[in-house]
């Protein structure tokens, strides 16, 4: 009994915070490509000096084109969404690299773990996506760290 409603409250949990995401992605994400798919941290526990690596959007533009950004704080996502300069996807390989804003800048090189249509792992803490992130100030490397993601949409 206790182990059954641990599960339901688990469940719960994870699409609670799942709702809950879709409503702080940025809206210019959400009006400029509603097919969007936004890829979060998993866990708790972020590598050192990024814990402002919130989270990422990224989207189809054209045939091989996509478009991006990364969130540093999903408490004021109007204020901290840096659009992605770069974006390549090559097979199972994404490479990024974000715009300058305020001195501060991100790059991820890494791999997906899944593949095929991410929305059948929408609501899971499933990781699709690892690589390293890495943090730039004022052009230097400020830090980097291994990330693993979840998926889920953007609206």
């Amino acid at each position: 009994m206790q182990k059954a409603l641990a599960i339901r409250l688990s469940v719960g949990l994870v699409l609670s915070l799942s709702f809950l995401a879709s409503l702080i992605i940025p809206v210019q994400a959400q009006q400029t490509n509603p097919s969007m798919t936004v890829y979060f941290a998993v866990g708790e526990k972020y590598p050192k000096g990024l814990s402002d690596f919130q989270c990422f959007g990224l989207a189809r533009k054209g045939k091989n084109k996509f478009e991006g950004w990364v969130m540093t704080d999903r408490e004021n996502p109007d204020n901290s969404t840096l659009d992605m300069k770069t974006v390549r996807l090559d097979g199972k390989r994404l490479l990024f690299r974000t715009v300058n804003r305020k001195g501060l800048a991100f790059s991820f090189q890494g791999r997906f773990l899944r593949a095929g249509d991410m929305s059948r792992f929408y609501g899971h803490q499933t990781p699709v996506i690892e690589g390293t992130v890495r943090k730039f100030l004022k052009g230097k490397k400020a830090a980097q760290g291994k990330m693993r993601f979840y998926t889920g949409p953007a609206g």
